[in-house]
């Protein structure tokens, strides 16, 4: 007897590496979506109303009023300006600056830090004593509670999927182990031990998860590069000159089947033994 186990010839052992494959895939996706949203979700936490609305009235110098719109276009996080005049007359929208005559004026910023958006409106009294300054809520903001409810989500969404193939090796090691279960305790009694008998479960779970590892490589690479290609067509940055935060989030992706397959290789091994301290020889 060559003290082998045939575990390789089970029927169901064929679809094992696509199983492992898929679920190193949606792992991989699951962090790819963990990371992504943090990060979002982080930006938005981090950010402030970003749109204003300024009122000049009409007893406003006009230097005051040009001095002011002219610093706010030198302002390099403003991405709009819309002046907006108080007598109809002037029409809704104009580039001019008339006397005696009431100005809205609509900016709105790009996502900025709590102070230094708090620096930025203490500015505008400076440069005018008589503007009023009214928040308008921007559709982008998020209230502090909803965005620790949303990554709370994305923590336990990529966990389970991180889990499941512990969960998954488990189950299917059990099924294997008490299929085998004859033979595992006759190679007992010719006297291998139960770590040679785990350590041959822990080497065909490697060789599946090698393969399923392959498998989900071929599966992210087609799907980074279909998305790649939604998103930016056919100038597509396949090459990153530089470690930017998109560059490793994709190869944290990469790392991500390494890391199943040694999970799966640890949960194999620990679960043969502990079928093993439970068997009766």
């Amino acid at each position: 007897m060559s003290g082998e186990l045939p575990l390789t010839n089970d029927p169901a052992s064929k679809y094992v590496p696509w199983t492992i494959g898929l679920m190193m895939y949606l792992s991989s996706l699951a962090v790819f979506v963990f990371i992504i949203s943090f990060q979002i979700m982080g930006s938005l936490s981090q950010s402030s109303t970003s749109r204003f609305l300024l009122i000049f009235p009409s007893s406003t110098p006009m230097e005051e009023t040009q001095t002011t719109l002219t610093w706010l276009q030198e302002q390099p996080h403003l991405t709009r300006l819309s002046l907006l005049f108080g007598d109809t007359d002037s029409g809704p929208e104009s580039s001019s600056v008339e006397e005696g005559s009431p100005l809205f004026v609509e900016i709105e910023t790009s996502p900025l830090p709590e102070e230094d958006l708090s620096n930025f409106l203490k500015s505008l009294p400076r440069l005018s004593s008589t503007v009023h300054i009214i928040p308008q809520k921007s559709s982008l903001s998020f209230s502090p509670f909803t965005t620790f409810s949303f990554e709370i989500f994305i923590v336990f969404l990529a966990a389970a999927f991180i889990l499941t193939p512990f969960i998954t090796v488990s189950f299917a090691s059990t099924t294997s182990f008490l299929i085998h279960k004859n033979i595992i305790v006759l190679l007992s009694l010719l006297g291998a031990s139960d770590a040679q008998i785990a350590r041959q479960f822990q080497k065909n779970a490697q060789n599946l998860s090698l393969r399923g590892g392959l498998l989900s490589y071929a599966l992210l690479i087609m799907t980074l590069g279909l998305g790649c290609l939604a998103f930016y067509g056919t100038d597509c940055p396949f090459i990153i000159d530089h470690f930017s935060l998109i560059a490793l989030t994709f190869f944290s992706l990469f790392l991500i089947p390494p890391f199943l397959g040694l999970v799966i290789s640890l949960a194999t091994r620990w679960t043969v033994m502990k079928q093993l301290s439970l068997t009766d020889y």
